[in-house]
């Protein structure tokens, strides 16, 4: 059963494309099955499934922050040390605790894509049905290729454990996965007509498509950098209806559901609350308080900066409180996992790269006019470095953090709570493979066709 469990995690959830048969590991490594009638049960079971610890309940968030120079330890640490302390390894890195999580992160993502592969080769479905399972297996990938780069292109259901062993996909290229991701993106902005940020919504595809363009623009070396800031640009200016939150808001936002500002949200409800190992209980004092805010990075809050207000200060630690509770849950966080005040800061990020300085400043002072309670906010300059400076302070431990620096060709510069420097590696160079995840062991060792990757070989 051990061997049928890592089977599962090889880079394809099993679903069937016939009758939805749901075929998952539990915790304890068995495989159950059930029927699942309608498409639409299909199609919550993925967003359900992308709330998973392993995934976006919890692991993504953190491994986009934790290792950064935003985050500092406490001396007991936690799971996540060997992300922490940048000693990152394909034994280690995304399995973090079997007991805790069903699959690792690739794993967990490759699982949600067998649920939208599976509607996308299904005849009779909605359009609207169709169309959020392009924008979420376009979405699904873009998460591969930014945590890992190379890795299988998967776009067709598997539906037994068979054809899982059998098929031991090999690694495409970045640019192939990205080319798969624009094309269903495109198809799907002609097909969705949900309205609701808890799925996807047309908003929501523009919103992922500003993140794409923005990340193969820096990123992708065979296409024109300009060309695809500009496509950023012009994906953020068909967003409609929604706001950058008034500073009052801020707070409150993340621990309730749906905003103005939300352009898509996966709903973990109280129910589906794995207590200890929710998102918030590793940051919040009366939780883990494993990972706690750099007291460099906290220094460049103002006091009358309304985000100020997700740190609690003891003992000389600055711990977050960002993810604190949800319906009434400590530690309990439904992840607004496209919000419009990235959009804009993805539009502002492009448009100073342009060097468009005027549109950059309006951007960035769009979410600087709403942030602070008393006096005059600070104007931006509308160069590079203070857009990606209000970026920091906007979306801090939301899981960006990494990516960021990694887009920008930035290194970090990273200390201990008490200043000093930190051990083993103080300084990350821009690029360097800890800017990247390596691809899991246990995948691996499952498929002989598949190739480490970023060094990690």
């Amino acid at each position: 059963m051990k061997y049928i469990r890592y089977i599962l995690l090889i880079a394809l959830g099993v679903m069937s494309s016939c009758n939805f048969l749901d075929v998952e590991p539990n915790v304890n490594g068995k495989v159950r099955t059930g029927e699942m009638s309608e498409p639409q049960d299909v199609l919550n079971g993925a967003y359900r499934e992308m709330g998973r610890t392993s995934y976006y309940g919890r692991n993504t968030y953190v491994f986009g922050d934790v290792g950064t120079d935003n985050i500092v330890v406490r001396s007991s640490g936690g799971r996540f040390n060997d992300n922490y302390f940048n000693t990152k390894n394909s034994r280690t890195s995304e399995s973090v605790d079997d007991t805790y999580d069903i699959s690792n992160q690739m794993g967990q993502i490759y699982r949600v894509l067998n649920h939208a592969n599976t509607l996308i080769h299904t005849a009779g479905i909605t359009d609207d049905i169709k169309g959020q399972s392009l924008a979420l297996r376009a979405f699904l990938n873009f998460d591969l290729v930014r945590f890992y780069g190379d890795v299988p292109l998967v776009t067709e259901p598997s539906s037994d454990l068979n054809e899982v062993v059998a098929s031991k996909p090999t690694n495409n290229t970045a640019a192939e996965i990205y080319a798969q991701i624009e094309k269903d993106l495109t198809e799907a902005k002609g097909l969705i007509t949900n309205t609701s940020s808890f799925k996807f919504t047309l908003n929501a595809v523009y919103g992922l498509e500003t993140r794409v363009f923005l990340t193969r623009a820096l990123e992708d070396t065979n296409v024109d950098k300009n060309t695809y800031l500009q496509k950023v640009i012009d994906s953020y200016n068909m967003i409609t209806g929604v706001s950058v939150m008034e500073a009052g808001d801020y707070i409150k936002y993340f621990n309730n559901k749906e905003s103005a500002e939300t352009l898509f949200e996966v709903i973990i409800a109280g129910a589906q609350s794995r207590g200890s190992d929710d998102l918030g209980a590793l940051y919040i004092r009366s939780g883990y308080g494993a990972y706690t805010c750099s007291p460099d990075f906290y220094s460049l809050f103002s006091n009358d900066d309304v985000r100020q207000g997700v740190f609690y200060l003891e003992n000389g630690l600055f711990y977050i409180n960002k993810f604190a509770e949800s319906e009434g849950v400590v530690g309990l966080h439904s992840p607004k996992v496209l919000r419009y005040s990235e959009a804009v800061l993805n539009a502002a990020e492009a448009q100073a790269l342009l060097g468009n300085t005027a549109d950059a400043i309006t951007l960035t002072d769009m979410i600087r006019s709403k942030r602070y309670t008393t006096g005059t906010a600070p104007v931006s300059t509308g160069l590079i470095d203070d857009v990606l400076a209000e970026r920091r302070l906007e979306l801090c431990f939301e899981g960006h953090r990494m990516f960021d620096l990694r887009r920008n060709n930035m290194d970090m510069n990273l200390i201990n709570s008490d200043g000093t420097a930190r051990a083993p590696k103080a300084n990350i160079p821009a690029r360097d493979q800890q800017f990247y995840f390596p691809i899991p062991q246990n995948e691996l060792n499952v498929n002989s066709n598949l190739k480490q990757i970023n060094g990690y070989e």
